[in-house]
């Protein structure tokens, strides 16, 4: 078993609890479509893209353009910007561990499926971004989670096999991304329920419950 070298980061529902605005925001635009579909259902598709997840929603019957799907896109992050002005809270424990990992030198990475100017806007906002060596966002891969591409990406800019990294998710499309990446993958209960977590190899409800030993030899 590897002694696990890296930490790799989801961001939204593992860094901050943005995931739950991305829903918010997600119901508010596909009514903006004339699509009525509850806050409840909106979770299922956690981690998922935002091209797949409004390619499914409301493209599905019909064909449409990039610059149409460009321009949904574009009208969701202006509405969860202007959400996320004041409204940002980080997951409880997340910033204490990631300072503990890197005072016991970990290297520490994020790989998100959000556009870049979220991921810098969460981590300058918590005032966390000087502790990750790598930092990835949806610009900088081809092909989203659940393709294990970002994970395998992180290694490499880290210099260490996927085995020596591990993933913390919310998610099980992150989850699948994670573990095809012959990562191992610890998920925290922040978005879904454990049930739904069950392919991750340690479910957790709180980063209280994660100690460094753990962390090293899962």
């Amino acid at each position: 078993m590897s002694k696990k070298k890296a930490v790799i980061f989801d961001l939204d529902g593992v860094i901050s609890d943005t995931q739950r605005l991305h829903f918010e925001v997600d119901v508010e635009i596909l009514k903006r479509k004339g699509i009525d579909f509850p806050l409840k259902g909106i979770k299922k598709y956690a981690g998922v893209s935002d091209r797949e997840f409004f390619r499914e929603l409301v493209f599905k019957k019909k064909k449409f353009s990039e610059k149409e799907m460009e321009k949904i896109i574009e009208m969701k992050y202006e509405t969860l910007f202007k959400k996320m002005e004041g409204n940002l809270k980080p997951i409880k424990g997340v910033i204490e561990l990631i300072k503990r990992l890197k005072r016991n030198s970990f290297k520490l990475a994020v790989a998100s499926s959000s556009p870049e100017k979220a991921v810098n806007f969460v981590l300058s906002s918590f005032k966390i971004k000087k502790y990750f060596d790598v930092i990835l966002s949806r610009e900088d891969v081809v092909r989203a989670k659940p393709d294990p591409e970002i994970y395998l990406k992180a290694a490499k800019l880290l210099k260490l096999k996927p085995e020596d990294c591990l993933v913390i998710e919310d998610s099980p499309s992150g989850i699948k991304a994670a573990k095809l990446a012959g990562m191992k993958c610890i998920a925290i209960a922040t978005t879904l329920k454990k049930e739904q977590l069950k392919r991750a190899d340690k479910i957790i409800n709180s980063f209280g419950e994660l100690s460094l030993k753990e962390i090293c030899g899962i």
